[in-house]
C-alpha cells in the first residue's frame, strides 16, 4: 500500500494485491486473491473511494469446487468529507465430495463520523476454514486496517494484511508470493 500525501493530506492511494497460493501432493491446486482499491482526492480531500474485492479459487481433483468471496465498500462524499461508508461482504463456500467440511467468514467494519468528518475507521477481518480428511487442516486469514484522522482529515492510514495456511500429512505450509503494491 502506498499513499502520498501533501500537505498533510492524502491526494491519491492506490492499492494493488494480488495473492497466489500452490501446495503440492495435489490437495490445493490453486488459489487466487486479487484485491484491487483506488481512492481520487480533490483538494487534498477523499471524495470518493470504492474498493472492489473478488476472490475466486478453482481446485483440481475434485477437492474444492468454487470458493467466491465479493466485497463492496463505497464511500459518498459531501462537501469534500466522507459522509456515509457503507460495506457488504459476501462469501459461499460451496464443496463437493465432503472436501471442506466447513468454512467459516468473519467480518467487521466500524466507522465513526463526527462533524460530517471520519474521526476514526477500524477494519478487521477474520476467517477461518477447516477441512477434514487431511486435505486443508487449517488456513487462517487475518486482515487488520486502521485508520486514524486528526482535524477531520485522514492523517495516517495503515494496512496490514497477514495469511497462514498449515497443512498437515508432512506438516508442508502453502507457497506464497508476496501482496505487490504500486502507486
Amino acid at each position: 500500500m502506498q499513499a502520498v500525501a501533501k500537505g498533510g493530506r492524502t491526494e491519491a492511494g492506490v492499492l494493488c494485491s494480488f495473492m497466489q497460493a500452490v501446495t503440492k501432493g495435489g490437495s490445493v491446486e490453486a488459489g487466487g486473491l486479487c484485491s484491487f482499491m483506488q481512492a481520487v482526492a480533490k483538494g487534498g480531500r477523499v471524495e470518493a473511494g470504492v474498493p472492489g474485492f473478488f476472490m475466486q479459487a478453482l481446485t483440481k481433483g475434485g477437492r474444492v469446487e468454487t470458493v467466491v468471496l465479493c466485497s463492496f465498500m463505497q464511500a459518498v462524499a459531501k462537501g469534500g468529507r466522507v459522509e456515509t461508508v457503507v460495506l457488504c461482504s459476501f462469501m459461499q463456500a460451496v464443496a463437493k465430495g465432503g472436501r471442506v467440511e466447513a468454512g467459516v467468514p468473519g467480518f467487521f467494519m466500524q466507522a465513526v463520523a463526527k462533524g460530517g468528518r471520519v474521526e476514526a475507521g477500524v477494519l478487521s477481518s477474520f476467517m477461518q476454514a477447516v477441512a477434514k480428511g487431511g486435505r486443508v487442516e487449517a488456513g487462517v486469514l487475518g486482515s487488520f486496517m486502521q485508520a486514524v484522522a486528526k482535524g477531520g482529515r485522514v492523517e495516517a492510514g495503515v494496512l496490514v494484511s497477514f495469511m497462514q495456511a498449515v497443512t498437515k500429512a508432512g506438516g508442508q505450509r502453502l507457497e506464497s508470493c508476496a501482496p505487490s503494491c504500486r502507486l
